[in-house]
């Protein structure tokens, strides 16, 4: 099993990808320094 952090936006894509549409969609971004507010 891999120790390796993943960011709470990617978990929720993975969930949503493997539980299908019996799960609500995740509308999120991930933001960081290069991060161009207008472009969100």
């Amino acid at each position: 099993m891999s120790t390796k952090a993943i960011y709470e936006a990617t978990g929720k894509k993975l969930l949503n990808k493997y539980l299908g549409s019996t799960a609500t969609e995740c509308r999120c971004v991930s933001i960081d320094a290069d991060t161009d507010w207008n472009e969100l």
